[in-house]
C-alpha cells in the first residue's frame, strides 16, 4: 500500500515538472521530486530479518525436549513463587515505563511481589549456572540452565541457598525475595530465556496455581 503510495506520488510530481517548464518551477520540481525518489528507493531495500517470534521458539525447544522423555521435567513450567505466598504480580512482560529511569523500556520477565525472605523455587529441573551477589543492576541473582534450550533467571534476591554447580529439582528453594541491585520493593524479578532470546514467563506458568489467588 505504501509502495504504490509512494509511486503514485511520484507520477504526479513528474507529470507536474512537464507542465510547468519554467526555470523556477523546474527548481521546486525538482526539489519536491528527490524526497519521493529517495522513500521509493529506501521502499526496495530488503528489509531487516524479523527474529522468530516466541511462540515458535517455545514451541521448537519443547519439541526438542519432549522428544527425550528423560528431560520432561526440565521444561521450566512451574512457579518460582506459589500463589498462597504471592502478593500479586506487579509487572508483566513487554513495554512499560522504568520504575527508575522513568522512561519506556521493554520489561524482559515479570515481577512477583511478595515480602522479603519469601521462599523462591526453581521452576524446573536443572543445573545453576550462575549464583551471584550483586548490588547493582538485578542484584543478587540465579540462573538455571534447565536444558541447551532453557534458561531462566531470578533476580534481586535477598538470600541464595545453592551455588554455582549445583544441580537443583523443580520446586527446591533456591533462595528468598529481596530488593537487592535496582529494585525500588522486595520482588522477585524472573525471566525465561529459550535459546538465549528472553520470552513471556507467562507462557510457561502454571496458571491453575494463578487463579487460587494471591494474599
Amino acid at each position: 500500500m505504501a509502495a504504490s503510495l509512494t509511486h503514485a506520488s511520484l507520477t504526479k510530481r513528474l507529470q507536474m515538472m512537464k507542465n510547468q517548464p519554467t526555470k523556477a518551477q523546474h527548481r521546486m520540481a525538482y526539489l519536491l521530486l528527490v524526497p519521493g525518489v529517495m522513500i521509493s528507493l529506501m521502499a526496495c531495500l530488503p528489509r531487516e530479518q524479523v527474529a522468530p517470534v516466541a511462540e515458535e521458539l517455545v514451541s521448537a525447544a519443547t519439541e526438542v525436549v519432549l522428544a527425550k522423555p528423560e528431560l520432561v521435567g526440565t521444561i521450566p513450567n512451574g512457579n518460582p513463587i506459589p500463589s498462597k505466598d504471592l502478593t500479586r504480580i506487579a509487572s508483566g512482560y513487554g513495554w512499560r515505563m522504568h520504575p527508575i529511569y522513568k522512561i519506556k523500556k521493554h520489561h524482559a520477565g515479570v515481577d512477583f511481589k511478595a515480602p522479603t525472605g519469601t521462599p523462591i523455587y526453581a521452576t524446573g529441573d536443572g543445573r545453576v549456572v550462575t549464583a551471584l551477589n550483586s548490588d547493582k543492576g538485578h542484584g543478587n541473582h540465579i540462573k538455571i540452565q534447565h536444558t541447551e534450550e532453557y534458561t531462566t533467571m531470578y533476580s534481586h534476591m535477598e538470600s541464595m541457598v545453592v551455588e554455582e554447580g549445583d544441580w537443583v529439582k523443580k520446586g527446591q528453594q533456591i533462595g528468598t525475595v529481596g530488593s537487592t541491585g535496582m529494585s525500588t520493593a522486595p520482588h522477585l524479578h524472573y525471566e525465561v530465556h529459550v535459546n538465549g532470546q528472553h520470552v513471556d514467563p507467562v507462557t510457561f506458568l502454571d496458571k491453575e496455581d494463578l487463579k487460587k489467588g494471591s494474599r
